[in-house]
């Protein structure tokens, strides 16, 4: 049993435990509190929601709802109902707009990073056409070329990305107020975006190798 500190007469027994339940929003923790029955003289509260769960469509339950808490007592007046996706939706409204432009800058930086890359290992190896070539006369066959000149550009690619993952790690925290249901380092995201990053990259880095290759 437990009692309020603004009610000391009243001890009110605990009949049962709840899943969390977050009245803040999804991305507040769930914080500690009780229920108490609907009676005014309980524990000094009278402040009640019901919660409907159906299988169906919640909206075409409202007009049921509304028409047996008329029959049931007409002096009540008509509560006032919303879905529990439309609460989220509302809740959430500006924090998507942010993520979304966010979103925007991510995809105009990648796009930026990949374009770049692919600029830099085209110009890189097109300086050495003539050092190909040469070494193609020598008997050098054109895979060890392509291996050689991807060995190297793998490697500017890993540090790129260890710099980023550092990067990433250190300045995470300033998107954590934007991020619920997952951490500001969450490993699936992390890895996910560093295979794509790493995959178009490889390809920005053979594509010009395989051409310098190829010459006669």
């Amino acid at each position: 049993r437990l009692r309020l500190v603004d009610d000391q007469d009243t001890w009110c027994s605990i009949v049962g435990v709840t899943q969390d339940v977050r009245h803040g929003g999804p991305d507040q923790a769930a914080a500690m509190e009780f229920y108490v029955p609907y009676m005014p003289e309980t524990c000094g509260r009278s402040i009640m929601s019901v919660v409907v769960h159906t299988s169906g469509s919640p909206l075409s339950l409202m007009d049921p709802i509304r028409r047996i808490i008329k029959e049931a007592d007409p002096s009540v007046p008509a509560p006032g109902m919303t879905t529990v996706s439309s609460m989220i939706d509302e809740h959430l409204l500006f924090r998507r707009m942010y993520t979304w432009i966010l979103v925007v800058f991510a995809v105009a930086a990648g796009i930026l990073a990949v374009s770049g890359t692919y600029g830099v290992m085209a110009y890189s190896t097109g300086q050495r056409i003539q050092e190909a070539g040469i070494r193609l006369v020598l008997g050098a066959r054109p895979q060890d070329i392509t291996r050689q000149m991807l060995r190297q550009g793998m490697l500017l690619i890993g540090a790129g990305l260890l710099l980023g993952l550092a990067g990433a790690f250190a300045f995470g925290h300033i998107l954590a107020s934007f991020l619920f249901g997952i951490g500001e380092t969450d490993p699936v995201v992390f890895l996910g975006v560093s295979a794509l990053l790493l995959t178009v990259m490889c390809l920005a880095c053979y594509l010009p190798v395989r051409r310098v290759a190829r010459i006669d």
